[in-house]
């Protein structure tokens, strides 16, 4: 996906583009400027917290306001001659508006409110319509980061870095246990945490998965602890990864004799009980095998991890103001059945989890 190079004119030191091509302004700014040059009406979707920022705009005649709308159903109610989407808000609205926008063939405008950029970048994803659910095609859109929408996020932000870098030792973890090589470690760079390089660096990492890079198990338990209205989402799910991998890899032996309840599991998650992997007795043990082969190697990567995480911690409290929360296990039991194709499942398939 391209991102927005010759949106918004530059107007001083602090509204303008990135090394990496990144739209840094005001949104007021930015749909100043958007306005002028759309034709017919202009959709406005936000959320409760997004939509002051556009409240400027909200007596122009040529101005439709959807508020708080992460249904994209009643989108498509909003009279004809719709000829450009604003959308400023979480994932799940801005995945909304960019899917109404692929329908109706016009330009759309992003306004993230959360530095992890989640449903900005990628081509299909998750949209709600009506009472259901299912992956829709998106439409590329221009982005722009304004820091009051993104400022009170930029602590996930952080932690969603952590998660993209949990994601490589995961994926590396998985292709070790599945027999295949085991690829050189990833050497560990600092990490940014200023306001821009959060935001450019989250936005590279988005555009990477959009590629075909793996996000990891990591943004679903993310994703299941924001649906249960838990602060610093991202943060919780990498301190319960990285207790539950380093745990592994340290102690966790294989269970001979004893088979998880699949079925039992896939109800008490919510999901079908096809969508869960059982693995055969030959992948099991040839799993068996390679976990006692690179437990060494995979464990020193986690010691690290977890070596490091007082420095984290301190990161998250200076962008936050407020103290991270402990470890919080108690999603983890769901994931392996959300992600079937995770880390956790292994774990899960061990008779352990």
């Amino acid at each position: 996906m391209r991102l927005a190079d010759s949106s918004v004119r530059k107007r001083n030191a602090e509204e303008e583009y990135g090394e990496d091509g990144l739209c840094f302004c005001s949104a007021r700014d930015a749909v100043a400027e958007i306005l002028p040059r759309s034709a017919g009406k202009i959709l406005f979707a936000a959320d409760s917290v997004s939509f002051p920022v556009f409240a400027a705009f909200g007596r122009n005649p040529r101005v439709l306001a959807v508020v708080e709308e992460e249904d994209a159903l009643p989108l498509f109610s909003m009279p004809d001659g719709v000829g450009a989407v604003v959308a400023a808000g979480g994932e799940k609205l801005l995945r909304a508006a960019r899917f109404f926008a692929r329908i109706r063939r016009i330009p759309c405008y992003l306004f993230p409110r959360f530095a992890d950029l989640r449903g900005v970048y990628e081509g299909e994803g998750q949209v709600r319509l009506g009472r259901k659910s299912a992956p829709m095609p998106l439409a590329d859109g221009e982005v722009f980061f304004d820091k009051r929408l993104l400022r009170d996020s930029l602590g996930d932000g952080y932690s969603a870095l952590l998660l993209s870098r949990l994601a490589g030792f995961e994926s590396r973890a998985l292709r070790a246990l599945g027999g295949k090589a085991e690829s050189v470690p990833e050497k560990a760079c600092a990490l940014p945490c200023d306001y821009a390089g959060i935001v450019a660096e989250n936005a590279a990492n988005r555009c990477a998965e959009a590629a075909g890079t793996p996000a990891g198990e990591g943004a679903a338990l993310a994703e299941l602890y924001r649906g249960d209205g838990a602060e610093l989402p991202c943060w919780r799910a990498y301190r319960a990864l990285t207790a539950v991998y380093h745990a592994f890899f340290k102690r966790g032996v294989p269970r001979r004799y004893f088979v998880p309840d699949y079925a039992l599991r896939a109800e008490r998650a919510g999901v079908p009980r096809w969508t869960v992997g059982v693995p055969s007795r030959e992948e099991y043990a040839l799993r068996a095998m390679a976990l006692e082969r690179t437990r060494a190697a995979f464990l020193a990567e986690t010691s690290a991890e977890v070596a490091e995480l007082p420095v984290h911690r301190r990161a998250v409290f200076a962008l936050t103001g407020k103290e991270p929360p402990a470890g919080d296990g108690s999603l983890l039991a769901l994931l392996p059945e959300r992600r079937p194709d995770g880390l956790c499942a292994v774990i899960r398939d061990f008779g352990l989890l």
